[in-house]
Parts: C-alpha cells; structure tokens; sequence
C-alpha cells in the first residue's frame, strides 16, 4: 500500500494529542477529546518508534460510559451484595485484575464513587495515574511523569510518599507493574487507607501467585488485601442476527463433560453468519450489541488465610476457593451462554479454554 502520507498522518495525530513531533526516537502517550453528534469521546494515543517509522495506536472510548453505576456493571446481585460489604471497610486493598481494555479502569472509579456517595462525610480522594483516564472533579487527580534526571522525576512512590503526609481516606493507585510498586501499595495499604489499585493477572488465582512472585510476604497479603477481582468484557448478542447454534466435536473436546450435557439440552444462541451480520444495522454488522462485564473474585476469608499461610501451592488454594462457593468466570460465562446472553465462541475469545487454564495451574 502506499505509505508517503504515514509521516504527515502520525505528524497531524501527535499534533492533536499533545506529543512533541520533534522527539521520533522515544515512545510518547497523549490523548485527544472530540465531540461527535453531542457526545464527547476520549482518544488515548500510543506513539512507538519502530524501524519502519512510527506506529500509532489509539483507544477510543465514550466519556459517557466512564461515569457508570456500580449496578450497570454487570454484577449479579450476590456479587453485589459481596462489593458493598467489603466496600463498607474503611482499610485495606482492594484489586482488579484482567488485560488491557477489560475494564478495570472503569470498575474501580465506579466502586469508589459507590463510597463517596454512601460516606456520612466528604471523603478525600486521590488518584496517582499514569495517564490520568478519567477526570473527575471532587477528586485530586495526580499526572505521574517518570524520567531519566531525578530533578524532573516524578514517580509513583514518589507520589505517595506525599500523598500520605495529607491523610486521604481513599488512594487510586493506577496499576502494580513491579515489585516497588507492590510494596508502595502494601505500605498504603498498612497505613489505615483504603486503597484501589489494579494488576494485569489471568484471573485471581494468578494474582495471588503473581504477588507472591513480586515479593510481597503472605503476612501483608493475607493482612492488607480485602478482596481481589478479576474481569473480562464479553459482547451481548444481537436480537436481530443471532441464529440457533448446534455444539459441535471440538466444544465436545473443550467442554467437561457435565457442561457438554448441560448445553446441549439447551437451544443455543449463536453470532450470525457474515451474510446475516452483514444486513444487520443493528449492531453495525459485528452481531453484537453493547458488552457486559464477568466477574470473578477472592474473599479473604479465615479459610483462605489459613491455606495460604501455610502453603503457596495454587491447587490446593483453588481447592479451599471451590469449597467456599467460588465460581469462576468461566462458569459464569457459561451461565449467560445459557441465559442466550452471550455465545460460546464469544466466551472462548475473551475468558480461553478453561481446561487448559486448570491444567496449567495443577502443574504449577
């Protein structure tokens, strides 16, 4: 294809986004909001140098869809009822997990607004995120600029170091990548605040294992840390282009045996053909209308304490977590393919087959 436009596109878009198109050699983030037919959208922009020229990515996203209610979320009402009570403790650590574009963002801005709204008294919040995703004004938004030269540096640790001399009673700590973030949140967290942070893990299983492997002792695990989530987005089907699904000789090898039979007494709802999505202006010929969130999480519970403290293997921690009524977000998948929610080929997509998650994990 014809690239002779590439370098006064990526110019005009680092332009819009706030970038120096002067810097070509270093990767740079910015952002860009537009209005379009009187809704207001948020553009996040990615600028890597590569040895082709420069390769620009950017996520779009309503400003709509960031102020949600934690009921719109996706939630059944025993998982709500779980988040309220443990959103009640004015302490400890409370962490969302999945990959990029599942979400977390969202459900943490939507739990702490759920305390706000339901505190006796003006909560001080604060915020240390890189970049700064959602503004919100009655909350003190903190822009992290991480460089080489310690005058100009201005970490996270850094951040709240000072933050905690201001006594706030809710701390947004962006994202744990590393084992000093790790420790920053813990030390938040043993402070007496309540703290809101996010880690890119597979589900709550590997996070446990993930923030063991960081460096963070079973002690301030199993002391700091109220409740770990981990979540996934999976599209709703269509009502106009969905078509009737038959299991077929590969579900049969994916699916435990139980599930197969549970299914296949059911009449299942599929994404339509290409020729059927294709008519489909109702979901903009993808056979999907809007997306809902799955959610698994981990109580810490004296059960679970108790196996942790005195082992770190991953199978016999999901042992304990089955016996406590754990369900996963594969089973809850399950459930809305059931429902006629969503399709099974949607929900190997985005949560992958579980039996080879299970697998890995009985041979950790």
């Amino acid at each position: 294809y014809d690239n002779t436009l590439l370098g006064a596109i990526t110019t005009r878009i680092k332009i819009m986004s706030g970038m120096d198109i002067s810097e070509k050699r270093k990767p740079q983030d910015g952002r860009i909001t537009i209005n379009v037919d009187g809704r207001e959208y948020d553009i996040r922009v990615s600028n890597l140098p590569t040895v082709y020229g420069e390769k620009c990515v950017m996520r779009i996203a309503s400003k709509e869809g960031f102020n949600i209610d934690k009921s719109k979320l996706g939630l059944t009402p025993a998982d709500l009822k779980v988040f309220d009570d443990i959103l009640k403790n004015p302490h400890g650590i409370i962490l969302v997990t999945g990959p990029t574009g599942s979400g977390k963002t969202t459900t943490l801005h939507a739990q702490i607004g759920e305390v706000v709204k339901n505190a006796d008294y003006e909560k001080i919040v604060v915020t240390i995120e890189d970049p700064v995703e959602i503004y919100n004004p009655n909350y003190c938004q903190v822009q992290i600029h991480e460089t080489e030269d310690n005058a100009t540096n201005f970490s996270s640790q850094k951040a709240l170091q000072v933050i905690l001399r201001q006594d706030p009673e809710i701390i947004l700590y962006n994202e744990i990548r590393n084992k000093t973030d790790a420790e920053t949140v813990i030390q938040a967290g043993a402070t007496g605040h309540q703290v809101f942070t996010t880690l890119h893990a597979n589900d709550c299983i590997t996070a446990i294992s993930r923030l063991l492997d960081l460096g963070v002792s079973k002690v301030s695990l199993l002391n700091q840390v109220n409740l770990i989530s981990s979540q996934r987005l999976i599209g709703i089907l269509c009502p106009h282009c969905q078509r009737e699904y038959k299991l077929s000789e590969s579900d049969k090898i994916l699916l435990s045996k139980e599930e197969y039979n549970r299914l296949s007494t059911i009449d299942l709802k599929q994404v339509g053909t290409v020729e059927q999505r294709n008519n489909c202006p109702h979901c903009n010929h993808t056979g999907y209308i809007n997306r809902i969130a799955i959610v698994e999480y981990v109580l810490f519970n004296d059960d679970l304490k108790d196996i942790l403290y005195h082992t770190s293997s991953m199978k016999e921690i999901k042992e304990v977590l089955k016996k406590n009524k754990f369900i996963s977000m594969w089973e809850k998948g399950l459930d809305y393919v059931v429902a006629g929610k969503t399709s099974l080929i949607e929900l190997y997509n985005q949560i992958g087959n579980k039996d080879a998650i299970n697998n890995l994990i009985n041979n950790l």
